[in-house]
C-alpha cells in the first residue's frame, strides 16, 4: 500500500484533507478517493472537507471523476465540502458526479467548487438537474473560469428559477459563475430567474459580457421588492 493509503486507513477520524498542488496522478487520486468509499469496519468516515485541486493528470479525468462520484454516493462518505479546481474535469466527468449525487437519498455535500475546469453547457444541464432534485443540499456552487457560455447560463437560469417546496432540502445561497463567457442574453436570463428565487443571496457574475439588456434587468432586480426573500442581495 502507498504511504497516503496507509495514512488514511489509520486516520479514520480525519476531518479535513487538502491534497492540492501535488504530483498525484490519476492512479494515486483513485487510491485516495477510494478510501472514502470503503466499508472498513463497517464505519463511516469522519472526513468533512476534501480538497483535490490541481492534480497531476496527463489527460481528461473521467475515470477519476467516476471514482469521485462513487465516493459521494457511498453511505460511508460524509464529505460536506469538495473542491476540484483545475481538476481537468469535463462535462462527462461532472455528469457522473451529479448523477451519483441525485441517486443518494441522504446527501451531505453542501459546497462544491469546480472552478477552472472544462465545463460547458452540457455540464450545466447536469448541474441544473442535480440542483432541482429533492435530496440536493448544495448551499454554495463555485464554477468560475469555465466555458458555460449562453446555453450554460440558460440551463443554470432554469435551476435558479426552480422554486422548491417545503419537502426539498436545498438551501442554495451562493453561486459563482465569473469568467464563463456568458453573453448579454445569458446574463439577462439569469437576472430574470433570480426574480423568482428567494434563497440565493450571493451571486458573482463579473468578467462576463454585460450589455444594456442584462444591466437593465439586474437594475430592476435590485429595485424589486420580494416579501419572500430572507436577505438582501450580495451581487458583485
Amino acid at each position: 500500500k502507498t504511504t497516503i493509503e496507509r495514512f488514511l486507513m489509520n486516520n479514520r477520524d480525519l476531518i479535513e484533507l487538502n491534497l492540492s498542488n501535488n504530483k498525484i496522478d490519476e492512479y494515486g487520486m483513485i487510491e485516495v478517493v477510494s478510501q472514502f468509499n470503503s466499508d472498513t469496519d463497517n464505519q463511516a468516515n469522519s472526513l468533512a472537507v476534501l480538497v483535490l485541486d490541481n492534480p497531476y493528470f496527463s489527460g481528461p479525468s473521467q475515470t477519476t471523476a467516476f471514482h469521485v462520484s462513487r465516493m459521494l454516493q457511498s453511505r460511508f462518505c460524509n464529505i460536506e465540502k469538495l473542491s476540484l479546481r483545475k481538476f481537468n474535469l469535463t462535462d462527462e466527468g461532472l455528469s457522473m458526479i451529479c448523477e451519483h449525487l441525485v441517486v443518494r437519498e441522504e446527501n451531505k455535500l453542501r459546497v462544491l467548487d469546480i472552478g477552472a475546469n472544462k465545463i460547458t453547457f452540457k455540464g450545466c444541464q447536469a448541474l441544473a438537474n442535480m440542483l432541482k432534485a429533492k435530496n440536493c443540499v448544495i448551499e454554495s456552487l463555485i464554477m468560475n473560469n469555465n466555458r458555460t457560455g449562453y446555453f450554460g447560463a440558460r440551463a443554470m437560469a432554469d435551476a435558479i428559477a426552480h422554486q422548491p417546496s417545503d419537502e426539498y432540502k436545498s438551501k442554495w445561497v451562493h453561486l459563482d459563475m465569473t469568467t464563463n463567457d456568458i453573453t448579454d442574453d445569458g446574463l439577462f436570463l439569469i437576472a430574470q430567474a433570480l426574480k423568482q428565487n428567494s434563497s440565493l443571496i450571493s451571486v458573482k457574475l463579473y468578467y462576463n459580457h454585460f450589455g444594456e439588456k442584462s444591466k437593465k434587468e439586474f437594475f430592476d432586480l435590485l429595485r424589486m421588492e420580494n416579501p419572500d426573500r430572507m436577505s438582501d442581495w450580495f451581487l458583485d
